[in-house]
């Protein structure tokens, strides 16, 4: 009998790009470090540069900018490069990719919520863009709640308002380019909200169900999660956006998939122990990539 010949993959060298300003991104629980350590522990090499200013020599470029654009001299500096994980998704706004935008306070019926259109809340812009004076202000009026809804241009992502009626919404918000409104299609079990999360590297996913008594459903207050199988909807959608690694938010409402949020610098609160056993997962489908 003859036994096919196990193919091990070559050691590659890996450049991680953080942008310049994240000095923040080693305290982040980003999904991506339990990743590199697996890689290193597999004998790949694996740098972390802050910029793109004189990268070093690479296999993969992982453009990993927590920002909801990727500024534009990263993706000119990185052009070139034959293997960048994320090129396609160069900007993730909510105006980019979702089906739930409501116009006005005539456009649907029902519950609706009010989001930033920029990703988590408008945070990562607040940590890594610099800001005059007056945004300064802005921010700190709103941090004491003194800045009435209609005028803000970052939400706590965890908290993002949620109104019985578009007509409920202020005016002004509506009239924000920081902001939009979105039909709140929950999926429900019992008292409870449900979530679901695919997240992704090449051919490797994990793929999640969590629960909670909030209707922004959060890690930090599920009472239960499980894992599950993706709509086939969903994986096309990663497709036609061009995602090679991050992780999608939707929810299954009267039978349909909505997603709500996309990533592609997912953070996560899981415990070191869970954080490594998607790392190991998740690090096998970079090879997957570079196949294609």
């Amino acid at each position: 009998m003859r036994y096919a010949r196990r193919v091990v993959p070559p050691p590659l060298t890996i450049t991680v790009v953080l942008h310049e300003r994240d000095s923040r991104a080693a305290d982040v629980g980003y999904v991506l470090w339990p990743l590199v350590d697996v890689w290193r522990e597999s004998g790949h090499t694996v740098h972390v540069a802050h910029g793109v200013v004189d990268l070093p020599p690479a296999d993969v470029i992982f453009l990993h900018v927590d920002l909801t654009k990727v500024p534009a001299d990263y993706l000119a500096a990185t052009a070139a490069h034959p293997c960048v994980i994320n090129r396609g998704v160069a900007d993730i706004a909510k105006t980019a990719i979702s089906s739930l935008l409501v116009a006005g306070p005539e456009d649907t019926t029902g519950p609706v919520i009010v989001k930033t259109v920029k990703n988590h809340g408008g945070r990562p812009e607040r940590h890594l863009e610099a800001r005059d004076p007056a945004q300064k202000l802005r921010d700190s009026l709103a941090r004491r709640g003194w800045l009435p809804l209609g005028f803000r241009d970052w939400l706590d992502p965890y908290d993002y308002p949620i109104f019985a009626s578009a007509a409920d919404v202020p005016a002004r918000v509506y009239r924000n380019a920081a902001l939009v409104v979105e039909r709140f299609v929950p999926e429900r079990e019992g008292e409870l909200y449900a979530i679901r999360s695919y997240s992704f590297l090449g051919t490797a996913s994990i793929a999640e169900r969590t629960l909670s008594p909030r209707p922004i459903v959060k890690r930090r207050d599920a009472v239960a999660w499980e894992e599950i199988d993706t709509p086939g909807e969903i994986v096309a959608l990663r497709q036609r956006l061009g995602f090679d690694f991050g992780k999608f938010d939707y929810v299954l409402h009267q039978g349909r998939s909505y997603l709500l949020d996309v990533n592609r610098t997912p953070a996560f609160g899981h415990s070191p122990a869970r954080l490594r056993r998607q790392g190991e997962v998740l690090a096998a489908g970079l090879h997957g990539l570079l196949r294609d």
